[in-house]
């Protein structure tokens, strides 16, 4: 979105009549934005407060657009939050929009998946943001964010250890999510609702000092600013000089991206280590934040603290080696590779199979079906493809575990299915999920790396074009080192 022309940025008014040219200065700037055109259809999401209300009005300031509001109940305030979708539902009554209405439930969401109340808040909102939008068929959504909202976040950002892309903070425009009060601070906001009788609701855990979001806004901001506002002004010129450092750096991303990443599927995210010097730390922060917002869905990247954890286990780490993450996020390291993935994304259920059948987990696709001897006696020895007698009424398929044992063909002794895979290349953080196969309770197959003796093909069978079970496995990535 376009810069807004805001003649209150930075200003110590607390109300006079030049509020009343917000309206004019607003709408200018929207008409500028490259999403903006005539019959825009734009959801506005609004909590009630002061921000999100008076952008509900200004946005009704222009017949040109079609507009809606959502408002979303986060499940932690009882009867007070319900107070406040009354107020937004008035509001909308009055504005004569649509308007939407969601429940969450956000400690819920939080400990299911390991997230602070703040991060697990942000989830939901923007989940529920793009699906309002989709259904309602809204071509944006805005929010009420503003400068302050800027400040506080890069100081959290700082807080927390961060990269360029946190210098930077929120983007004005992001796709179909737009922040177009940014360049406005709340002070203003305020008098302009004092001027023109804007009624709005307050949210009493907005001061809870338990959410470190609330101790930077009410205890060190104050501090920093006692003279002229003076740490507003100097931070958000941090923020403009990360933007354009921001963009230098994503061109090294790109390439980086093309480089050495692979994406496997929507939950993995797999990394080539390069040889030799690592990048410039910078340029690995944000590329190891991009994955991981990729892999989780989280709208934040990772802490200093995690970042230096990443690089311990690419110096140090041992093959195998892997540590865990925020939003059930496990990076894992390998010989030559770096692994983003959720946990639990390649877990799968061990079953009873008969004969034929198609069994397709998030790891492997196994079909069985009965089948002559190939000719050709190479075949015969592909590792993917196993044999077995064609009277087999079924066979298990599970995940090898300690104390799985076969006599792999050609070798003379009892080798674990730890060691087989091991010495196979497979990747270690695909043995615990790894299939193994066993008839009539003997383990006669590992896919994809050996089969025991107890199903080795007679030579003088294929002659005879003898029909038996023909197990074939299609792993949906790959899986060695």
């Amino acid at each position: 979105m376009g810069k807004l022309a805001s003649p209150f940025l930075f200003s110590d008014m607390t109300g006079t009549d030049t509020n009343l040219n917000l309206p004019g200065s607003f709408l200018e700037g929207l008409h500028k934005s490259r999403w903006y055109q005539p019959g825009v259809s734009v959801l506005c999401a609004c909590s009630g407060g002061v921000d999100s209300t008076v952008l509900a009005h200004l946005l009704a300031g222009d017949e040109s657009l079609q507009l809606g509001i959502l408002h979303i109940n986060h499940g932690m305030r009882g009867s007070a939050a319900d107070e406040d979708a009354a107020f937004v539902a008035a509001l909308a009554e009055s504005l004569h929009c649509r308007s939407h209405f969601e429940n969450a439930h956000i400690p819920s969401v939080a400990a299911a998946g390991k997230l602070s109340l703040e991060e697990a808040g942000h989830r939901v909102r923007r989940q529920l943001y793009h699906q309002i939008k989709e259904n309602g068929g809204y071509d944006v959504v805005v929010t009420g964010h503003t400068a302050d909202d800027q400040v506080e976040l890069l100081l959290l950002n700082l807080y927390s250890g961060t990269g360029i892309k946190g210098l930077a903070g929120m983007s004005t425009s992001t796709g179909w999510l737009q922040h177009p009060l940014l360049d406005y601070r709340k002070v203003d906001l305020s008098a302009y609702a004092r001027s023109r009788q804007i009624n709005h609701v307050e949210d009493a855990t907005n001061k809870e000092l338990n959410f470190r979001r609330n101790q930077v806004r009410h205890q060190l901001m104050p501090i920093l600013n006692e003279k002229d506002r003076a740490m507003d002004k100097l931070t958000l010129e941090i923020v403009r000089s990360a933007k354009s450092l921001k963009t230098l750096l994503d061109d090294s991303i790109y390439v980086l991206d093309n480089e050495h990443l692979k994406r496997i599927s929507k939950s993995k995210l797999s990394f080539v280590l390069p040889e030799g010097t690592l990048y410039f730390s910078a340029v690995l922060k944000e590329f190891f934040d991009n994955a991981f917002i990729a892999v989780s869905t989280s709208e934040q990247g990772l802490s200093r603290r995690h970042f230096n954890d990443i690089e311990k286990l690419i110096h140090s780490g041992e093959p195998g080696s892997s540590l865990d993450l925020p939003a059930n996020v496990v990076v894992a390291r390998d010989r030559r590779h770096l692994v983003f993935y959720q946990r639990g994304s390649l877990d799968w259920e061990p079953a009873d199979l008969s004969i034929p059948v198609s069994y397709e987990t998030k790891l492997f696709t196994l079909t069985a079906q009965i089948a002559a001897l190939p000719r050709n006696i190479q075949d015969l020895k592909r590792p993917e493809v196993a044999w077995i007698p064609a009277e087999t009424a079924g066979f298990n398929v599970a995940k090898c575990v300690s104390g799985d044992q076969m006599h792999p063909i050609g070798t003379p002794r009892l080798s674990s299915a730890a060691d087989l895979m091991s010495a196979a290349g497979v990747a270690p953080h695909l043995r615990p999920y790894f299939p193994i196969v066993s008839v009539n309770g003997a383990a006669v197959w590992i896919p994809g790396v050996c089969a025991d003796q107890q199903i080795e093909i007679d030579p003088a069978w294929v002659a005879i074009n003898k029909r038996l079970v023909r197990l074939q496995i299609e792993y949906k990535e790959e899986i060695f080192e």
